[in-house]
């Protein structure tokens, strides 16, 4: 969640929502769907990743929430100069092939780790292109919020048959108890 006062990103009020998150949390993704990452300007942008990497020693991935190619690769460069350890970027395309392309994009631009956000808007479509995005050693992960638990849920099993690198995360709130095995949760609503 991102505080504003007065149409201002609230400095203040992140400090403290930080201090008080981060005894229960493993590391921080400002910038994305609940943090109004599609809103921020990019100058707003900057100022939060900023100011959470210097408030926090958990790790920091830049949330990349846009809906163009120009718009990601554009913050990823400017992400590749701030301390954040790595990039979340969303899939962009209804077909699996277009994502394919555009992360291999991704991983040329970034220098620093990328965890993919399977989106329900556009999401991935078949197991194959999950292991063939799992080539590309720079995406340590994926959060799914596809809302397709069943896909989610052959996610899970590669990953425990070791057929994937990557780790797994589910990334919405009511299907937590049905996403048993994943690598973890990256969810902003248990935050409150």
């Amino acid at each position: 969640i991102t505080p504003f006062y007065r149409g201002k990103f609230d400095e203040i009020s992140m400090k403290k929502l930080i201090k008080f998150l981060d005894i229960s949390v493993d590391g921080y993704i400002p910038c994305l769907s609940s943090g109004e990452g599609k809103k921020l300007s990019v100058k707003e942008w900057e100022a939060v990743i900023n100011l959470v990497c210097r408030a926090t020693k958990k790790p920091v991935f830049a949330g990349i929430l846009r809906e163009s190619e120009k718009e990601v690769f554009a913050l990823i460069q400017k992400a590749n100069k701030l301390l954040c350890v790595g990039v979340v970027v969303p899939t962009l395309y209804d077909t699996d092939e277009g994502n394919l392309k555009y992360l291999k994009q991704v991983v040329e631009i970034s220098n620093k780790k990328v965890l993919l956000y399977n989106t329900e808007e556009h999401p991935l479509k078949s197991v194959g292109t999950l292991k063939k995005i799992d080539l590309f050693s720079k995406i340590v992960a994926v959060k799914d919020s596809s809302m397709n638990l069943p896909f989610f849920t052959k996610f899970v099993a590669l990953k425990k048959q070791d057929k994937l690198r990557m780790n797994i995360f589910q990334g919405m709130e009511h299907l937590l108890l049905q996403s048993a095995g994943c690598s973890g949760y990256v969810i902003s609503l248990l935050n409150t």
